[in-house]
C-alpha cells in the first residue's frame, strides 16, 4: 500500500508507520480497537497476522474483521483462485 501521502503529511507522519500484518510495528497491548478491512486475504500468512493483531490488542479490546469469502458451494474454486489471484493469496470459505 502506498502511504507516501500520509507519511509526508507533517500532521500525520508521527502516527503513521509502514509495516505488514505479519510484523506489526507497534509494541504489545498498543490498541483498544484493531480494524482489518479486506486485508487478511492479502497477507502471506493470515494466521501470523491474526497472532500479531492479538499481540497489539489490549485485553478486552475489540477486533473488527471484514473479509470477502466464498460460499461453501464454491469451495472447489479455492485452490485455483489462490494460484490465479496473486493480490489475494488466500480465499476464505464460509461454511453454512
Amino acid at each position: 500500500m502506498d502511504l507516501d501521502d500520509l507519511v509526508n503529511n507533517e500532521k500525520k507522519k508521527s502516527i503513521v508507520k509502514k509495516g505488514i500484518g505479519e510484523e506489526v510495528p507497534y509494541p504489545d497491548n498498543s490498541f483498544d480497537i484493531v480494524l482489518s478491512f479486506n486485508a487478511l486475504n492479502h497477507s502471506v500468512d493470515p494466521a501470523k497476522a491474526i497472532r500479531e493483531i492479538n499481540r497489539v490488542l489490549r485485553e478486552g479490546g475489540d477486533f473488527l474483521l471484514w473479509i470477502y469469502v466464498l460460499r461453501d458451494g464454491y469451495k472447489f474454486l479455492q485452490s485455483l483462485l489462490n494460484l490465479l489471484d496473486p493480490p489475494h493469496p488466500f480465499h476464505f470459505i464460509v461454511i453454512s
